[in-house]
């Protein structure tokens, strides 16, 4: 009985699609991201396009980036207002 061949997987890397639920009017506008593991740029496209589609709202394309070597965040703890001046 001779047993089957290990199944080969293609090799995939990390991309970072980036969008906004609004037209971009300004550039500091705040986005969102979805990180998802993609064989090639073709695959990360229509990855993209699939999870666009399934959305309930308008999703306005930013950028699509590979992150082959991964990513960190670095989190400061920036409060979300400050306080005024006469405090």
């Amino acid at each position: 009985m001779s047993s089957l061949p290990e199944k080969k997987t293609s090799e995939r890397i990390l991309w970072i699609f980036m969008y906004s639920r609004e037209e971009i009017i300004v550039p500091s506008t705040a986005f969102t991201v979805v990180p998802f593991y993609a064989s090639s740029q073709a695959d990360a496209e229509q990855q993209m396009h699939a999870w666009s589609e399934r959305q309930p709202f308008p999703v306005v394309f930013v950028s699509l980036e590979a992150y082959p070597y991964g990513f960190q965040i670095h989190y400061h703890g920036y409060p979300g207002k400050l306080p005024t001046e006469d405090m």
